[in-house]
């Protein structure tokens, strides 16, 4: 007779080769996670610096031919339907909203009367960058208070609209 021994044939993975698949997929997904998600807060503070020059292009337009910017001397928010949301519609034929409206801090703001310059400037800003180094504010506003009183601060995108 022919003896010859027959090895059982492995069946499955052991548990700790579960495991380690499992991390290792666990980690690609973290990582893909957060590129998505930088990858769309960069897109939205891409966003928000073109709704404001689009802003801005509408304002200028409503001043040659009113003479002068609208007049809100304590502020109003952009994109809430408040009155300057249609003079902006008029000139631009768009209505503009931060892409974060829904959360708070997150909103464009348009004040006739903006005063970290020492003298009033008509300005519209985004209140809140998400990532602080895209906000202006620092560098407009040198050895100025944030206006409390609409909440533009550091992480704040200022535009100056030219008088």
């Amino acid at each position: 007779m022919n003896s010859f021994c027959v090895k059982k044939a492995d069946r499955g993975f052991t548990l700790v080769e579960l495991m380690v698949v499992v991390g290792i997929i666990a980690l690609l997904a973290t990582i893909i996670l957060a590129s998505v998600s930088m990858a769309r807060e960069n897109t939205r503070e891409k966003k928000r610096v073109s709704d404001l020059a689009n802003i801005e292009f509408a304002l200028t337009l409503y001043k040659e031919k009113e003479r002068s910017y609208p007049d809100y001397d304590a502020g109003i928010v952009i994109g809430e339907g408040e009155a300057i949301d249609a003079s902006i519609e008029l000139f631009s034929g768009n209505t503009y909203a931060d892409p974060k409206a829904s959360d708070t801090g997150f909103e464009y703001w348009y004040d006739s009367n903006f005063t970290c310059f020492g003298t009033g400037e008509t300005v519209i800003y985004a209140r809140t960058m998400e990532q602080s180094k895209n906000g202006n504010y620092s560098e407009v506003c040198t050895h100025a208070s944030a206006d409390t009183t609409n909440g533009a601060g550091p992480g704040s995108y200022i535009v100056i609209l030219k008088q």
